[in-house]
């Protein structure tokens, strides 16, 4: 009978001690921008890759498109020169900043169709895929 009172007693002592603290804060380490383009990188991040950080593909003309929407080296170049960045086909394989590539061109077009023709190339294809992008868009959006 003791045993189990200083058990007892023991672990009122233990809870006591070991309490959460009085404050509440929220911290927000960083807030991720919220762009208006959202909807369409989240399409053609699943058309391109599968939703796939790490996804490669060899093109036609032999320069690979890499990360999660299929940055190409000619766009990443473009890009480096008209912001000053320099990041290399690797850093392509990191969603935040693939994704700050593709809403550098979705702004700068500012027109949903332009930008997923665009994302694609040019050309008869271009429309092929605008066509496939706006299909899973109707279906995803209620």
């Amino acid at each position: 009978m003791m045993k189990r009172m200083k058990l007892l007693l023991l672990l009122l002592l233990t809870f006591a001690i070991c309490k959460a603290p009085e404050y509440r804060t929220l911290y927000i380490e960083r807030a991720e921008k919220i762009s208006k383009y959202d909807y369409i990188w989240k399409v053609i991040c699943q058309v391109e890759s599968n939703n796939d950080p790490l996804a490669y593909h060899m093109e036609e003309d032999g320069w690979p498109a890499v990360g999660i929407s299929q940055i190409r080296w000619v766009r990443l170049k473009d890009y480096n020169g008209r912001t000053g960045h320099n990041y290399k086909m690797k850093d392509m394989y990191d969603p935040i900043k693939n994704r700050q590539v593709f809403m550098y061109y979705a702004n700068l077009l500012d027109d949903p169709d332009k930008i997923i023709r665009k994302w694609n190339g040019s050309g008869h294809k271009s429309y092929k895929y605008l066509k496939r992008v706006q299909a899973i868009l109707k279906s995803t959006i209620p």
